[in-house]
């Protein structure tokens, strides 16, 4: 098994012995969502919360059965880090700012107050650690693990191989370490070898720069590519935010500061 992890992405690549000459990994198949988004958020509020929503704690589609004749040998897995504390402080400030002034002015409404406490304490709590891998994302990495374990144990059978490889970035470490501990846990006569590198970063996050050059056009395009601004019409065509607004402040010059 070899597992690769990038800050930002993990990649898992798990190698083992087959049973059978011609074995065949096994298939995934994934239901097709039903219903429109707004129905889906409706039935579950945390899908609005988008890439900030957790990873699932269950497996989501049908495990499918390797074909007649074939048993699964070998599983390659590619993801992000798990659940993080918010990059800086500034994620923080950026919201805290404008309450405060408003709550000194007396411009806020009793939702506005208990959102700005709710904002301090999560600031308060994060001090320190901004960016680090949360206690929650340790949990989806062993809960990765195990599901994946659990579905297809014919890989993980014997002293399976693990080559576990992540970049420099902490989170990333973490997250492999979680994963392949539990993997361990399950089996103990697995055979796991880590890696952190820059080796691997430049592989998995080549667009940071950290392990290669990168092309400034590319840089640029990241940064100030059409789509950034078409993304953003979007949002404000989209997602109008003055309900949501008016539920904070009282008064419209606040609001709009």
């Amino acid at each position: 098994m070899k597992y690769l992890l990038k800050s930002g992405t993990v990649l898992l690549t798990s190698l083992f012995l087959a049973a059978s000459p011609l074995s065949h990994a096994g298939n995934r198949s994934c239901k097709a969502a039903s219903g429109g988004i707004r129905e889906e958020i409706a039935a579950n509020p945390e899908l609005a919360a988008g890439l900030f929503n957790p990873y699932p704690d269950h497996n989501i589609g049908i495990i499918s059965d390797a074909p007649k004749g074939y048993r699964p040998f070998y599983i390659s897995h590619y993801g992000r880090h798990g659940s993080r504390w918010l990059a800086n402080d500034k994620e923080y400030s950026n919201v805290t700012k404008p309450l405060e002034r408003a709550a000194k002015a007396g411009k806020l409404t009793d939702k506005g107050r208990k959102l700005l406490e709710r904002v301090m304490l999560a600031r308060e709590q994060a001090r320190g650690i901004e960016g680090c891998l949360s206690p929650l994302g340790t949990l989806q990495h062993r809960g990765i693990a195990e599901r994946t374990f659990s579905n297809y144990p014919d890989v993980f059978a014997n002293r399976a191989e693990i080559d576990a490889r992540s970049t420099m970035t902490v989170r990333c470490v973490m997250s492999m370490n979680a994963f392949c501990l539990r993997l361990k846990e399950l089996n103990p006569d697995l055979e796991i070898g880590f890696e952190a590198s820059d080796r691997n970063t430049a592989v998995l996050a080549h667009v940071y720069g950290i392990a290669n050059e990168v092309d400034p056009a590319y840089k640029d395009y990241c940064r100030n590519g059409e789509y950034l601004r078409r993304a953003h019409a979007i949002v404000r065509e989209k997602m109008g935010s003055e309900d949501f607004l008016d539920s904070l402040f009282t008064d419209y010059v606040f609001k709009n500061k």
